[in-house]
């Protein structure tokens, strides 16, 4: 069995927001809601632990496999 797992920084900032659904939009180079959420969703859909960019390592509950 592989496991897949994503470094996401603070493109998902802790479990709790990801599973609020709730993005970081205090960082200086934050610059659009629409390509965060991508990419929230990229790493729910192809990961199968996400490291957030604050927290602990976390199972991603979302996964569409």
């Amino acid at each position: 069995m592989k496991v897949r797992i994503a470094i996401a920084g603070d493109s998902v900032i802790s479990c709790s927001y990801f599973l609020a659904g709730r993005i970081w939009k205090y960082n200086a180079d934050f610059y659009n809601e629409e390509i965060a959420r991508k990419s929230m969703s990229m790493l729910s859909n192809n990961a199968d632990i996400i490291y957030p960019g604050h927290g602990v390592p976390f199972m991603s509950f979302n996964n569409e496999k």
